[in-house]
């Protein structure tokens, strides 16, 4: 008796984990998390390192220091690389195939870029490099990047918004930036 009912325990236990994510799983994970990117290849991201925030220091009384440019790319590739993997752990369905694909496709596109060229730049700002050597790279970001990855974008809004509306989840339009 005890063996069975073992047993019906550890087959709910392998059932409840292997359920499917709803839909509202899939939306916030492949097409919402598309916020994160917000700026990417336009002139935000510059004005955030041109820029940076605070961020208080540990064991000091209303003491705070600025991010270093370097910290603000990593904690962006952090949060991009943390999507891509939740993205690629959602089961393909029919429904979601489009959707996360292009989910996957964005972020794969994005996250070279900010290891390379953005923490370039980054560096070039926390090293107080000349002003033109920074314009010029941010430019060659923007130019080179920045079409493509609206294109990315706008093809992830397209499957997302059909996604949501086949299964009647009412979302607002991501938003890529205001110079895209």
């Amino acid at each position: 008796m005890k063996k069975a009912f073992y047993s019906l325990i550890i087959a709910a236990l392998l059932l409840a984990g292997c359920s499917k994510p709803s839909p509202e799983k899939y939306i916030s994970t492949a097409f919402l998390n598309a916020n994160l990117l917000h700026g990417f290849a336009s002139r935000l991201v510059n004005d955030e390192l041109s820029q940076p925030s605070v961020k208080f220091v540990e064991g000091k009384t209303d003491t705070y220091e600025k991010f270093t440019r370097i910290e603000t790319i990593n904690l962006k590739i952090e949060s991009a690389e943390n999507a891509l993997k939740h993205i690629n752990n959602l089961p393909v369905t029919e429904d979601s195939k489009a959707m996360l694909e292009a989910s996957k496709e964005l972020f794969g596109f994005v996250i070279p870029i900010y290891k390379k060229e953005y923490t370039e730049l980054a560096k070039l700002y926390d090293s107080n490099a000349d002003t033109a050597r920074i314009n010029t790279l941010n430019h060659t970001i923007e130019s080179s990047y920045g079409s493509r990855f609206l294109q990315l974008h706008e093809k992830l809004e397209r499957a997302g918004m059909a996604y949501a509306a086949k299964h009647n989840i009412k979302v607002m339009s991501v938003q890529t930036s205001p110079s895209h």
